[in-house]
């Protein structure tokens, strides 16, 4: 939205909507009323000084921060989005009801869901005052009754906290995550690591939609899975109800242990595969906001893509990576993307022997100014060379590992090092392809592979086509880096984007420097994006490059220039035109570094050249 505000007056509001505007107001800090509306500290950068604008127009909600952040990212950082600032005012007021602690490890609570009626949920955080915070900001979402699941060989995951509490009574182990249906993340597997899980969904679509995404991000790592259907429940029915069937608690029990026991492992039943594929009912998209991304580059790629980086041989396609990875490590923008929060990395790297990967990325760090301090433990690398991990099951080895360092961007550096089968066959390339679209569910990280050029002049090549092997490759990532040669520079190297998800980026050229602290790729905003093609004229030495010819031919005594330029050809090779360009460029200037002597007559012009400083009076 980003309008300015003015003029809005907010004393006229009936009771309701004062009521309402102060339940928006209590996601913000440093809250102050003014003239017209409110000012706090935006949540979208670190803001000292209250930079946000809270009014109200026509009974909306608008703001506007002066730094320029947009309304979606201030909104994002409070947990709330775009509908929130529409809010239709509530018939009657709210009531809270129920409130969920959600705790870690050693049960000191992290956060609570609050229930209200008519039924709706917030989300909040303790205050170190005593009181409490109405966003998540900062704050690790982990699953409910967490240090009873810790302790437990089998968990029942349900939908609601209510639910759980319900099992829980009754002498289970049970647990969800908070928000609802579909917010189930790869970070809530760890806790479920090795245990007997049952998945109890609600009887409705969302519901059994719900449970396959858990179903998926748990195989293996959940010892067993088992999905189970309860019973003669009610559209849209959950675990409460059917417990409410049972007046003797120990009936419900014992009826529930039995059905657990019986039910097959959800991996051998094929009718309940069937389950994973839940179309969507597009209706209910329209009537609700899409879930928010997560953006790593800004405006570029997000977790849960694939992304890949292509280049010819010796475009430094590693060293580019490892900038990046270090970049996001550290928080810090990377080249010209920005990069909204420090990342963590797992690098699998299967080229270059540890020891070389080691400097390389201690130069790289040292030349971007990026300390040890600055980067955590947020880039984790495993030197696989010689390791032998290809294919689908060198992938599923060291998946327990990825999942352990909970990465935002998974690097494999080189894809053909990884890939099993022949480069060429597109079913041979869409195995391990799938196999990263399984890891990005796991993990919930983008999943991004180096790959190399085909042979010939990558520049000739529209983006679509660029990368070696099956062009199955070239259509399935949702963004697409390539590093072209440059056609005036060889130091320099021309990048191009192919977004599928974002709007369309300029090419812009980058060039890889060094000194004594280390290297690193900068931007070149001086050079125009021209790649090396094979119709690119070969770059031509300067002409200072062959004035040691000059000299060794000129070495003795001046020489008839005709004589001279017959030598020069034979010994440099270079064409008439060329020749004459050198001899400008040697015997014109303040202090040229040759000479030449001249007689013009009847009949007469000779031309003599020689070495500045032969002559006797020089």
């Amino acid at each position: 939205m980003g309008r300015r505000l003015s003029g809005i007056d907010v004393r006229g509001f009936d009771e309701g909507r004062k009521l309402n505007i102060q339940n928006f107001l209590s996601h913000f800090q440093g809250v102050k009323q003014t003239g017209t509306g409110w000012q706090a500290l935006c949540p979208a950068h670190p803001d000292k000084h209250p930079s946000l604008s809270i009014g109200r127009e026509n009974g909306n909600i608008l703001l506007h921060c002066h730094t320029g952040c947009k309304t979606e990212d201030i909104l994002e950082a409070v947990g709330l989005t775009m509908k929130d600032l529409f809010v239709k005012e509530p018939a009657t007021p709210s009531k809270l009801v129920k409130v969920y602690d959600y705790t870690d490890a050693e049960s000191k609570l992290l956060y609570q869901v609050c229930r209200y009626e008519p039924k709706t949920f917030r989300q909040r955080r303790p205050d170190v005052n005593g009181g409490h915070i109405w966003d998540m900001k900062g704050v690790k979402s982990v699953l409910y009754n967490l240090s009873e699941v810790l302790k437990a060989d089998e968990v029942i995951c349900v939908e609601g906290e209510e639910d759980s509490d319900n099992l829980n009574a009754i002498g289970f182990v049970s647990t969800t995550c908070s928000g609802g249906a579909g917010k189930f993340r790869p970070e809530h597997t760890e806790a479920l690591r090795g245990k007997d899980v049952i998945l109890i969904p609600d009887n409705d679509v969302p519901g059994n939609e719900h449970m396959a995404q858990v179903a998926v991000l748990l195989k293996g790592i959940a010892s067993s899975i088992k999905w189970l259907e309860l019973p003669d429940l009610p559209e849209k029915g959950d675990a409460s109800d059917w417990l409410k069937g049972y007046s003797n608690p120990e009936d419900a029990t014992e009826r529930l242990a039995i059905m657990i026991e019986n039910v097959a492992e959800f991996e051998n039943k094929k009718d309940q595969e069937t389950d994973l594929i839940g179309f969507v009912d597009a209706s209910k998209w329209i009537e609700s906001e899409p879930e928010t991304v997560d953006p790593i580059l800004v405006n570029t790629f997000d977790k849960g893509d694939k992304i890949a980086i292509i280049g010819a041989l010796k475009q430094r396609k590693t060293f580019f990576v490892d900038q990046m990875a270090i970049s996001l490590a550290a928080g810090r923008p990377f080249l010209t993307w920005e990069n909204p929060k420090p990342r963590r990395i797992a690098l699998i790297q299967f080229e270059i022997q540890s020891y070389h990967k080691h400097r390389r990325i201690k130069r790289l760090a040292a030349a971007l100014g990026v300390t040890a301090d600055d980067m955590g433990d947020r880039l984790q690398i495993l030197n696989a060379r010689g390791m032998d991990i290809t294919g689908r099951a060198g992938l599923e080895k060291i998946t327990p590992a990825i999942l352990n360092i909970k990465p935002d961007l998974v690097i494999f550096d080189p894809l053909y090092k990884l890939s099993d089968g022949k480069e060429n066959a597109a079913e041979d390339a869409k195995i391990i392809l799938n196999a990263f679209d399984i890891l990005a569910q796991q993990t919930g990280a983008a999943i991004l592979y180096v790959h190399h050029d085909a042979k010939g002049s990558p520049g000739d090549r529209d983006i679509r086509d660029r990368g070696a092997g099956s062009n199955v490759i070239g259509r399935d990532y949702d963004c697409c880096l390539t590093l072209t040669g440059h056609a005036e520079d060889e130091d320099c190297i021309v990048v191009e984007t192919l977004l599928r998800n974002y709007a369309p980026q300029d090419d812009f050229v980058i060039q890889f420097c060094s000194d004594n602290r280390g290297y690193n790729f900068v931007e070149r905003p001086d050079y125009l994006p021209n790649k090396k093609t094979s119709k690119t004229k070969p770059k031509q030495p300067p002409l200072a490059t062959y004035l040691p010819a000059a000299e060794s031919i000129l070495s003795a005594d001046e020489m008839e220039i005709a004589i001279f330029k017959e030598r020069f050809k034979k010994q440099t090779g270079l064409s008439d035109r060329r020749i004459r360009d050198f001899l400008t460029w040697a015997t014109s200037g303040g202090n040229p570094p040759i000479t030449t002597r001249e007689i013009r007559g009847y009949r007469t012009n000779k031309k003599w050249i020689r070495i500045k400083g032969q002559a006797d009076n020089e």
